[in-house]
Parts: C-alpha cells; sequence; structure tokens
C-alpha cells in the first residue's frame, strides 16, 4: 500500500482550488513553478510498505530457540512527472491544454510552455525506457503509436475511383443497414 502521508503531502503543498486561478505574469514564474514541482516529486517517491511475520533463530545447539519476529520492507519507487500533477501542484484548475491555449500567444511564455512538455515527456520516456514506468501508459499520455498506413489503389496500381453514389443507392444502403 501506498504510503498515505507522502499524497497528503502533495495535497497540502497545492494551492486551494476555491478562489481565482493563479495568474503568472511572467514565463519566469511559471518556470520556477515548474521546477519547484519537479523538485517536490524527486523528493517525495512513492513508498510501499510491507510487513511479514517471521521466525528468528536465537542462540546455538540447544539452547537454541525460535523467535517470531515482524520484518518490514519498504520499496521506495519514483514517481512520474505529468501535466495533470504539475496543475495540481501549481494551482491550475483547469486542463493544461485550456491553461496552454490562454498563455501561449503571451510574450515569452511559448518556449517555457514547450520546454515544461518536452522536460515532463523525457522523463517519463526515460523511465519507460528503463522500465520504472509503464511504456504503454507513457506512449498514451504523450501520443505516440505504432500506426500502420495502408493505401488504397486500383487495378494495376492506378488511382482507386470511389463509385458515385445517387440518393436512391444511399436510401437502399441506409435500409439495408437499419438506418
Amino acid at each position: 500500500m501506498a504510503n498515505d502521508n507522502k499524497m497528503a503531502g502533495l495535497v497540502h503543498s497545492m494551492p486551494s482550488p476555491v478562489g481565482h486561478p493563479p495568474r503568472f505574469k511572467t514565463p519566469k514564474a511559471l518556470w520556477d513553478k515548474f521546477v519547484e514541482y519537479c523538485d517536490w516529486i524527486d523528493g517525495n517517491p512513492w513508498q510501499e510498505k510491507t510487513a511479514s511475520n517471521v521466525l528468528d533463530s536465537i542462540g546455538a545447539g540447544e539452547e537454541q530457540k525460535q523467535k517470531n519476529a515482524l520484518r518490514q520492507n519498504v520499496v521506495v519507487t519514483q514517481r512520474a512527472y505529468t501535466l495533470y500533477g504539475f496543475c495540481a501542484y501549481a494551482g491550475i484548475h483547469y486542463k493544461w491544454a485550456d491553461f496552454r491555449k490562454n498563455y501561449i500567444d503571451k510574450t515569452g511564455f511559448p518556449p517555457v510552455i514547450e520546454q515544461i512538455e518536452n522536460v515532463i515527456c523525457a522523463q517519463q520516456v526515460d523511465g519507460a525506457m528503463i522500465n520504472k514506468f509503464n511504456s504503454n501508459l507513457v506512449a498514451r499520455l504523450n501520443g505516440f503509436a505504432d500506426k500502420q498506413w495502408m493505401e488504397l489503389t486500383g487495378r494495376g496500381g492506378d488511382d482507386f475511383k470511389w463509385p458515385k453514389l445517387t440518393d436512391a443507392d444511399i436510401k437502399y444502403l441506409k435500409d439495408v443497414n437499419g438506418l
């Protein structure tokens, strides 16, 4: 189970959703908030704690006894940078796409916005490449896809000629398909 205290830390570090969202007056203010978010993510990895009962042997020879002991293991897992997480951390109360649309035309903001997106994408892809993050999820979040293009050609490689449908043909197809 993930450490609830670490998640609570993220929630407490976020601005309240009540009131106006923050207005970034300068590109530097946006970048500084992003760096602060990255530092928080790096400094607060997920922690999964597990416990198990084990029997430990105490003593030697005939005096050896077994003692029941509790062992606790902690697995520390790196968090991924995400646009969703950054929006929550920075108090941006709407989707990144909307934030981007509102700021992309403001002087100095386009390179900062693009750099934030690049840093997040790079950290996610790097994490997926070393099997720290789910590669399928990273591919979806970043719009990566294996695409196969099929080209439709007519006989002999000529351009395919789409048939012209009359209104009667369209009515017939609607009737046949129950539309």
